[in-house]
């Protein structure tokens, strides 16, 4: 697996809101948020932080499951909604 080519910005929010990840530990694209820790909770506080960071609303049809599957997931979510 490859290291994504995602802001330092979008890998320190994401950081804040999984409890299960090292600091010192690499993310990958294909990595799991549920196996670090996301849950519904953090999920809403993810989104918020990433609306904070975009300083605008996601659009509704980007914000699927699949999207909070993995952090390429997210990040495709966030490039499309910088598009949108």
């Amino acid at each position: 697996m490859e290291k994504s080519e995602w802001s330092s910005e979008f890998e320190a929010i994401l950081r804040a809101h999984l409890q299960g990840v090292d600091p010192t530990q690499e993310i990958f694209p294909t990595d799991s948020l549920v196996a670090f820790g996301l849950d519904s909770l953090a999920t809403v506080g993810l989104l918020v932080a990433l609306e904070a960071h975009l300083g605008r609303a996601i659009p509704d049809e980007l914000i699927t499951p699949e999207a909070f599957k993995t952090p390429g997931g997210l990040w495709q979510m966030i490039e499309a909604a910088q598009r949108a």
